[in-house]
């Protein structure tokens, strides 16, 4: 039975109320919202009830391995897949012709027209577009040396690439969807390229969501990072947070333990290691190492991740827990 709410009760409830509005006020205008987005093909579930959000402005990484649902989510986001559940918005608002005008997309099959050249394709692109910048067009071809008389047919993969995102580039979205958008570059044109996309969208309100799996890319230019695994939504966090709070801890206690004696919060995984343990921490390392202090030991070290480490212990098993959240 619960007693009868007292006063002190009501004015914490309301106090816990004002700060959760006031974090949802100071929170930043999401750029994509997605809301339990599903979408089947037949027996196959390949995104699996999917709650993404990118806020706006935001330089945001989207990971996963082969198969994992992120070029089918991305065509639910631009209206070319219905989803078979849930719901999706963009730039404030459900998914229509007045704001996909506004977005900016570049797929992993680069579609354009192979008998125009590179001259006709951004004239012929240019005419849909009331926003368009041709003096950054201008810039962005000179940038990528992309031959303005050549057919679009005769341009090498990384070329058609290339172009494909000078054309995304044209009318300056607001938010911009790339599909690996540096398949098929060499290394030099690989980093000029992402050069330009962070000079070009760094200190804007524009938005830029991208697909990869060359990782140390992503970890280049992203602010924020999520991973999708079978489907599913598996951890969202910033670069930043990650950092932080994804470690490996080495710990050789004085006396034998059960590693069910180290689990506990923060702690995503305990492995064996000669006498010791590894720890796989995704949060609260602060605690955690406080935890572990106070037991006698010989060995406390924190080692570092990088993404493709995180990466890994998000993926590998099915990629643990159904989201963590930084």
């Amino acid at each position: 039975m619960t007693g009868p709410m007292t006063d002190g009760h009501r004015r914490n409830d309301l106090k816990q109320d004002d700060q959760r509005q006031g974090a949802a006020r100071d929170a930043p205008p999401l750029a994509v919202r997605t809301c339990g987005l599903t979408r089947r093909f037949g027996e196959l579930t390949a995104v699996d009830s999917l709650d993404l959000e990118v806020p706006e402005g935001s330089l945001f990484g989207l990971l996963g391995p082969n198969g994992a649902g992120k070029t089918t989510t991305l065509r639910m986001l631009l209206g070319l897949l219905a989803p078979t559940a849930g719901t999706v918005e963009i730039l404030g608002g459900p998914v229509n012709p007045g704001r996909l005008a506004r977005v900016g997309y570049v797929s992993e099959e680069r579609g354009m027209y192979g008998y125009m050249t590179v001259e006709e394709m951004v004239g012929f692109t240019r005419r849909f577009y009331s926003t368009w910048d041709d003096r950054a067009v201008r810039d962005y071809l000179d940038l990528f040396r992309l031959p303005r008389r050549t057919r679009v047919a005769d341009l090498s993969h990384g070329m058609r690439s290339l172009l494909a995102l000078t054309l995304a580039l044209g009318p300056r979205p607001d938010l911009l969807i790339l599909d690996e958008p540096t398949e098929g570059l060499d290394p030099v044109m690989r980093r000029e390229f992402l050069s330009m996309l962070v000079k070009e969208m760094a200190g804007t309100r524009r938005t830029l969501l991208f697909s990869s799996h060359v990782l140390n890319e992503v970890e280049r230019i992203a602010d924020t990072v999520a991973i999708i695994n079978r489907g599913r939504l598996v951890m969202t966090r910033s670069v930043e947070e990650m950092r932080t709070n994804e470690k490996r801890v080495r710990f050789v206690p004085q006396r034998r333990m059960d590693p069910r004696e180290l689990e506990g919060p923060g702690v995503r995984r305990v492995e064996r290691e000669g006498s010791g343990f590894v720890l796989t921490v995704t949060d609260d390392l602060d605690a955690v190492l406080a935890r572990l202090s106070t037991v006698p030991h010989f060995v406390l070290e924190v080692m570092d991740l990088d993404l493709e480490e995180v990466f890994f212990e998000y993926v590998k098993e099915g990629g643990g827990s159904r989201e963590d959240r930084g």
